[in-house]
């Protein structure tokens, strides 16, 4: 089990995070050891030794550095462990590749109106108060230009006379 230990300071025994052991280790008491590993993963300060019987991690980069000395677990006791961190790993890479999958379908769709899909393919129901259309449709005046509406045409329609011949 892992003990933290500040360097130059004596390694202490148990893995609780009690308030007083956070600020002997440069732990704000709102900050949480995953932030500090986080942080120094990405600043690549992060130093892994081992030794015969056990192995120390080290993280630097912070407001001090924080040592873990990491004691050998008897096989027996640590398969069962390894398959757990394993099996839990697996679990979470899968959910994140679901998540990301997710995020990429709906990044790469349009956004769609809250409407279903056939409600506008058609014109507006006639308004059953005034009994004309809806409010998308008017009626046309006569002679009133389809091509520009509210314009009258200038001169009258005239019609095509099939007597003439």
């Amino acid at each position: 089990s892992p003990t933290p230990r500040s360097s130059g300071a004596p390694a202490s025994r148990g893995t609780a995070w009690r308030p007083s052991c956070k600020a002997r280790f440069g732990l704000s008491e709102t900050e949480d050891i995953t932030s500090r590993f986080r942080a120094a993963c990405h600043h690549q300060g992060v130093t892994l030794s081992f030794q015969e019987d056990r192995a120390s991690l080290t993280l630097s980069g912070g407001p001090s550095t924080l040592v873990f000395d990491l004691s050998k677990v008897p096989g027996i006791e640590a398969a069962p462990r390894l398959q757990a961190l394993t099996l839990g790993l697996a679990e979470r890479v899968c959910s994140l590749e679901q998540q990301l999958a997710a995020v990429e379908k709906t990044a790469a769709s349009p956004r769609k109106s809250p409407q279903p899909a056939g409600s506008q393919l058609f014109l507006p129901d006639p308004d059953p108060q005034r009994g004309g259309p809806g409010p998308g449709v008017r009626k046309r005046c006569p002679g009133e230009s389809l091509i520009n509406p509210g314009f009258k045409s200038k001169k009258p329609a005239g019609g095509v006379d099939f007597d003439e011949t």
